[in-house]
């Protein structure tokens, strides 16, 4: 008889993942509460969240250090200092024929008598219970913070701590007993639970996405939803295999609209898939209304999450196909959304030059959670961010440089006035919006005012320019071909046979005449590039000049009268100018570097002013090939830039040089100066050749 060895399954997590299991972080009006279990501890913070105390933030350590907390979760709409925490026993045998399995799973209930200290917040209940599964234990909180749901794969109970009998279990709740319930949100009335079912091992596609609408007292399911891609779709060639345990891959989101609970946005990054329900029947009937995805990636619908009856987050993760590596992270924000779904674009996309990433927050964001009309986003590291909505013409930044110096370990974003030539009129955490070309705005505003038609008025104007600022001055002139008769020698008679009697007398006065005249017009074809044409002649292209073109060996030594030319071009100093039209962006924000050997070298303006939303700036540049960079270190729309150069003229006995002096702007009317922008500026002047390449 052979003897079989049983190895009993122990629960060991990763406790430095805070994406793993669950949410480790939950917030509502009065406390944002977030879990760190490598620290076994939670981080507990009271509003105001832009105002920080000490008092109002703090550190609770859990029941011991074998307790990993799962999820954490507060009432959406609660009125007190409460919040939930499940979880499981750390080293706890999951084998159901191990008597150690007893009392693997715990939920706690916290509170605070004081809602403006949360050092007086502490663990109030705390319940055990005996689960055979430990990775897919999905928490949801009612939104007054009554009771929590904790769905399992072969259970479900409700907790309740204000009566006796605190927990009610459901054994045999789920239609399909391999339903494992990844993401779930709770309204006053029902719940949406959003997971997988398993289809067998025979079949090609191994599990299926199913959406759930059930009763809060978890005694009835009202409707389901599974998912059926497109037999076109990338989607439809995806196995959902290895959905056994927990795995980033498999993660879901969703989140039912607190201002109008008829909305629900389920997120599936495996799909790269965000949906859209619509709940009728008096929350009895689920259906799907729309969906969006980002293209053949993976990740998008990390996170969901409704900011107000209309607008919405999606955490818009990238990963590799297999999600072995994570790739990026935005936050697309979504505004004025149809009742009906979902619009493909996004209004704006976090991050942007009004809120950046700050730099204490890792780029890999984890999930996103609303607070009423703001959002906490979660980053790899377990830190927060905190966008705090804004009322009209004002915006949420997360600049650190505008941040007032906090005791909060958090990062919590400001409130700004939006930048002239932007505006917003809605309360969010949505930046300000450019105003469209035609139009303009000051500083603060919550919407744009339109612009005289005759002036410079781009996207994003501040001003009403006037169209001079725009002009071009040229010095460029197309010298033309050389006739074959350049020379006036060439034109005068200095032969002749026979003068015979007085015709010929006559003709020769006459040729003499003419002769004269022609040599008068044909003196004052110079300098070709300032005459019209020589209607005088035949050939309406002859000038007084002679044009060559030839290449030249620079062995040659150059001759006495190309050297006094060379020398007074050498000798001439190069102002290059730059202007920026319709702005608002200071002198004080500019500075200039010319790269030398690999090296930046700054260079000082020599002239700067701002005049009429128009800054004019002025340095002097080297002769030869250079690389000058143009740094602006302003986020302030610029309508246009305009770029010239000036450089003295002189003269000597013998030549002339002429006044260099040509502008030209740039610009788009329906845009504006992006972050990175080149111009390449070429000179080619009379015996030399000079380049100077501006990046602005």
């Amino acid at each position: 008889m052979a003897n079989l060895s049983i190895c009993a399954a122990i629960f060991n997590p990763d406790t430095n993942d805070y994406d793993a299991y669950g949410l480790k972080i939950a917030a509502n009006n009065i406390l944002l509460v977030e879990s760190h279990s490598n620290a076994y501890e939670f981080l507990i913070l009271l509003t105001p969240y832009d105002n920080v105390t000490n008092d109002q933030q703090c550190f609770l350590s859990y029941t011991d250090e074998t307790h990993y907390v799962h999820s954490v979760g507060v009432g959406s709409h609660a009125n007190e200092t409460n919040f939930y925490a499940v979880g499981q026993i750390i080293g706890a045998s999951l084998d159901p024929i191990d008597s150690s399995v007893s009392n693997n799973t715990f939920i706690a209930f916290y509170h605070s008598p004081n809602a403006e200290s949360c050092l007086t917040i502490s663990q109030i209940l705390i319940d055990y219970m005996s689960l055979t599964q430990r990775d897919f234990l999905v928490m949801v909180v009612h939104p007054t913070g009554q009771f929590a749901l904790v769905l399992a794969e072969n259970v479900v109970f409700k907790y309740n701590p204000f009566v006796s009998s605190r927990i009610t279990t459901n054994t045999s709740f789920w239609p399909d007993i391999s339903f494992t319930p990844r993401a779930a949100d709770i309204d006053t009335n029902f719940t949406i639970v959003a997971g997988l079912v398993s289809n067998g091992a025979s079949s090609s596609i191994r599990a299926s996405v199913i959406v759930y609408l059930i009763d809060n007292n978890l005694r009835h399911i009202y409707s389901n939803w599974t998912y059926k891609p497109s037999n076109s779709s990338w989607q439809s060639q995806l196995t959902f295999s290895g959905t056994n345990g927990w795995s980033v891959k498999y993660s879901m989101s969703v989140d039912i609209n607190n201002f109008d609970p008829t909305r629900v946005l389920v997120g599936v990054p495996y799909l790269n898939t965000v949906f859209h329900f619509v709940i009728s029947g008096s929350g009895t009937i689920l259906t799907l209304s729309s969906q969006i995805d980002n293209g053949n990636s993976v990740g998008f619908g990390k996170g969901v999450a409704w900011l107000a009856s209309d607008q919405a987050a999606i955490l818009a993760n990238r990963y590799t196909s297999t999600f072995s590596l994570w790739l990026s992270s935005q936050i697309w924000l979504y505004t004025q959304l149809p009742t009906i779904g979902l619009t493909s674009a996004p209004t704006a996309i976090i991050p942007n030059n009004q809120q950046p990433l700050p730099s204490t927050i890792n780029n890999q964001l984890l999930n996103i959670r609303p607070i009423s009309n703001s959002l906490a986003v979660l980053d790899v590291t377990g830190t927060t961010l905190l966008i705090v909505s804004t009322e009209p013409g004002f915006y949420a930044s997360t600049d650190t440089r505008f941040s007032a110096e906090s005791v909060s370990t958090h990062t919590i974003s400001t409130k700004q006035a939006c930048l002239a030539g932007t505006m917003k009129n809605n309360i969010g955490i949505y930046p300000c919006a450019l105003c469209p070309s035609g139009s303009r705005s000051s500083r603060g505003s919550i919407n744009c005012t339109r612009c005289n038609s005759s002036t410079f008025c781009p996207l994003g104007a501040v001003a009403e320019v006037a169209q001079r600022e725009l002009e071009t001055v040229s010095q460029a002139y197309a010298y033309p071909t050389s006739p074959d008769v350049t020379s006036f020698e060439d034109i005068l008679l200095t032969e002749g046979d026979i003068w015979i009697g007085g015709l010929v007398t006559i003709a020769l006065v006459v040729l003499v005449a003419q002769a004269y005249n022609f040599s008068t017009k044909f003196v004052a074809q110079y300098p070709a590039e300032k005459v019209g044409d020589s209607n005088f002649a035949c050939d309406i292209s002859l000038r007084n000049a002679v044009f060559e073109t030839v290449l030249q060996s620079l062995a040659i030594p150059r001759s006495n009268d190309e050297s006094v030319i060379y020398d007074m071009l050498t000798n001439q100093q190069w102002t290059l100018h730059v202007n920026l039209l319709n702005t608002e962006v200071a002198c004080s924000s500019m500075s200039s570097n010319q790269f030398i050997d690999g090296l930046l070298v700054p260079i000082n303006f020599i002239a700067c002013s701002e005049n009429n939303s128009t800054v004019k700036s002025s340095f002097l540049v080297p002769h030869d090939v250079a690389t000058i960079q143009f740094i602006i270190n302003d986020i302030k729309p610029i309508g246009g830039v305009k770029i010239g150069m000036t450089g003295p003229g002189t003269e000597n006995n013998t030549s002339i040089l002429k006044e260099l002096g040509f502008s030209q702007a740039f610009y788009n009317s329906n845009r504006t100066l992006a972050q990175t922008a080149s111009v390449a500026l070429q000179l080619t002047l009379k015996n030399l050749g000079g380049t100077v390449t501006i990046y602005l």
